[in-house]
């Protein structure tokens, strides 16, 4: 039950897949490490002190599941802005972007998949 909570509470957070170099299949390649864009912003995504640079946050935690079931290696890196998480995947240097980003009509027609 946890895990389908989990799961629905991501699609319903916004965190978004774009159309970049990286298709489905390749996610799911468990020889590549993907790349996950992040930018802080709390609950969703934070530093877990101001000492480490370890992530935690509601995303990061539900990003963790799925990775974990699926079995695929994963990096965060950090973005200090929403656009530029957006231009990463954009331009295929992430292959996810996870932070409090709000759907947009703009942000629609520009190629952008929320899931």
């Amino acid at each position: 039950f946890v895990r389908r909570m989990r799961v629905l509470c991501l699609l319903a957070l916004g965190i978004l897949v774009l159309e970049s170099s990286c298709q489905p299949q390749c996610i799911l390649d468990q020889s590549k490490t993907i790349v996950i864009a992040v930018k802080t912003y709390r609950p969703f995504v934070f530093f877990s002190s101001n000492t480490t640079l370890e992530f935690q946050g509601f995303s990061v935690e539900v990003w963790r599941e799925i990775a974990g079931n699926l079995g695929v290696k994963f990096e965060f890196k950090h973005y200090a802005a929403v656009e530029d998480v957006l231009a990463s995947v954009r331009n295929g240097t992430a292959d996810v972007g996870i932070a409090a980003i709000t759907i947009t009509s703009q942000r629609l027609n520009n190629g952008i998949v929320f899931s």
